[in-house]
């Protein structure tokens, strides 16, 4: 993600707002930078709520250029409703393209 313009992060993070708000549970989105060489893919999983608040785990795989990131995260929301990290399981590794 570091490598992607203000922009194209606004966008990416609104991508995962929405998938995380409207996605099925299991059902993969993708989304491609339009400038950057950058691809993600969010799986969101069930929504557990309790008493204080509302959760998501997401499997979240992006790959830019010579990297790749595969994490499983948690979001909950917030008071406001909208979705923040609550935390995250995240491998990452160079990948060699050839």
């Amino acid at each position: 993600m570091t490598r992607l313009s203000s922009d194209e992060l606004k966008t990416f993070t609104t991508f995962v707002i929405e998938t995380l708000d409207t996605g099925a549970d299991g059902a993969t989105a993708e989304w491609s930078a339009p400038k950057t060489r950058f691809t993600s893919r969010v799986t969101p999983g069930p929504v557990v709520s309790d008493a204080k608040r509302t959760c998501r785990n997401a499997t979240v795989e992006s790959e830019a250029k010579d990297r790749f990131q595969r994490g499983t995260y948690s979001f909950c929301k917030a008071a406001g409703g909208k979705w923040q990290l609550s935390s995250q399981d995240a491998k990452s590794s160079k990948s060699q393209k050839k």
